[in-house]
């Protein structure tokens, strides 16, 4: 049986490993070489899929875990909304 705090480990993992992803959707530096328009086309459209999802998670493991700091999760991605950058 796992422990509570192997299950937030877990979710941890996972989480950062998808923000990675997401991160290299939107970032053609940050991308493998050799991407096509099309493919970084569809690297955006599975960003805007994925990301809801991907922020939902992770707020409920701030709140949970650091609710001290889930004003600071949310106002991050208010900040960038405020300055143009649109999910």
């Amino acid at each position: 049986m796992s422990t509570n705090l192997s299950k937030y480990a877990t979710d941890l993992e996972r989480l950062d490993k998808r923000a990675s992803e997401l991160y290299c959707s939107l970032n053609p530096e940050a991308t493998p070489k050799g991407k096509t328009e099309k493919e970084r086309t569809v690297s955006k459209v599975n960003f805007i899929v994925h990301y809801q999802a991907w922020y939902t998670e992770a707020h409920e493991v701030v709140r949970q875990l650091l609710p001290r700091r889930l004003e600071d999760f949310q106002r991050f991605l208010l900040h960038r909304e405020a300055k143009g950058h649109h999910l």
